[in-house]
């Protein structure tokens, strides 16, 4: 007798297991065809992907490009207007003056007294430009602005004038042209401060053509010159002075000696007795300022050590060799590399300008119009002229076209 089956076994036939076989082999092969299609989807996403990426930033290049486009026109279009607009605005002459400082002499002829000193005033200023060449060269294209700073208070307090002979003489100072005018600081010794912060920044304007200044000597002043230099707006500024000379003739700067129109005696020299520290100071930073005359002497109440010229070797070779721009123009630099300290005679005074025409000026270098013109101590056109030599290798300090327009001035 057989025996019986042990547990749980299950007797599958031939037809069972083969269906299962079968089952198996479909259910692989569709398991395959799936993980194909599967990786076919994920390569054309892939591809998708990429072609999509490339587009935006095809279009964010496009659009960049657009905006740099139109950037770039609206910078041209303000460009040009802002070029249109000085077009159109006429040169600029600016007269400022400290009222505190220079007192006017005809304060107590009323109205005729304002008439007459603006009148005077104005002409001299004409005449200087016309001696410049400023006014051939420009015609009537010019806005004329005289400023006048003063304390009326401080004014009326000293006894010059009465308010009335003030008013008609304001009147008739002012009713000559309509950028004449006076400006009160109100009572507050503020005076300088306004002529100072007015001055730095009127100057800098491009359409200004020149400044004349009228204000006493100060080392705010001075600190200021330099400013002005280091922007290269210096060479717009005249300084206004009368037949007392409170500025150093030798200053470097170009002055303007105006007579008839200021008086004698400055209710600031008066205060300036009182305080023997700042008219210290002032008279050691004025002692600084160059001189063309090749003088930076030493002055009252400055011990200065004079340095001595090596008569065996050139100018150029001492050491240090003497500052070109000191001697003969305005040095502003705080920490020159160069002598102020010589005490040059005539003949090397001429020697050093001779020499510094050999060496180009750096506006007219670079193709801007110098605005110390006849003033400038570098040279303005090359010493060979049109038969320079240097030129024709490219190796002429003398880089702009206009620098060798004139014939050799070499003997």
């Amino acid at each position: 007798m057989a025996a019986p089956p042990l547990g749980n076994s299950v007797t599958w036939d031939g037809t069972s297991l083969h269906y299962i076989l079968t089952y198996s082999r479909d259910l692989e092969s569709r398991n395959g065809a799936l993980e194909a299609r599967v990786a076919a989807l994920e390569q054309q996403l892939a591809h998708c992907e990429q072609m999509y990426n490339k587009e935006l930033e095809k279009q964010t290049t496009l659009q960049a490009a657009a905006f740099d486009q139109q950037l770039a026109e609206y910078q041209q279009d303000a460009l040009k207007a802002h070029h249109t607009l000085f077009q159109a605005t006429r040169p600029l002459i600016a007269c400022i003056i400290n009222g505190d400082e220079y007192l006017f002499a005809q304060f107590t002829c009323g109205f005729d007294g304002g008439a007459h000193a603006v009148q005077s005033l104005t002409k001299q200023i004409h005449d200087r430009l016309d001696q410049d060449g400023a006014r051939a060269s420009l015609g009537d294209k010019l806005t004329f602005w005289i400023t006048v700073y003063y304390n009326r208070r401080e004014l009326l307090g000293s006894g010059i004038c009465t308010a009335q002979q003030l008013d008609e003489f304001l009147t008739g100072f002012c009713v000559r042209h309509p950028g004449f005018w006076f400006v009160d600081v109100g009572g507050l010794k503020l005076t300088a401060n306004k002529v100072h912060v007015f001055l730095d920044t009127i100057i800098c304007f491009p359409t200004t053509f020149r400044v004349f200044l009228a204000a006493m000597p100060s080392p705010d002043y001075y600190k200021l010159f330099t400013k002005l230099h280091s922007k290269e707006v210096l060479g717009k500024l005249v300084l206004l002075d009368t037949s007392d000379h409170h500025w150093d003739p030798n200053i470097g700067l170009e002055l303007l000696i105006v007579n008839d129109v200021f008086m004698p005696t400055r209710l600031v020299e008066q205060l300036a007795l009182s305080s023997p520290s700042s008219v210290a100071s002032a008279q050691s930073l004025l002692s600084s300022i160059p001189s063309p005359g090749g003088s930076a002497l030493p002055r009252s109440g400055q011990n200065m050590q004079v340095r001595a010229v090596d008569p065996t070797l050139p100018l150029h070779k001492q050491t240090p060799p003497p500052c070109n721009e000191h001697y003969l123009m305005f040095c502003g630099k705080d920490h020159c590399k160069y002598s102020h300290d010589y005490q040059l005679t005539t003949d090397q005074l001429q020697a050093l300008a001779a020499a510094a025409k050999k060496a180009p000026c750096n506006w007219i270098r670079s193709g801007r119009e110098c605005p110390y013109g006849d003033r400038c101590c570098w040279g303005h056109a090359c010493p060979y002229g049109t038969t320079c030599h240097y030129l024709k290798d490219r190796k002429c300090w003398f880089k702009a076209d206009t620098m060798h327009s004139k014939p050799s001035s070499r003997g």
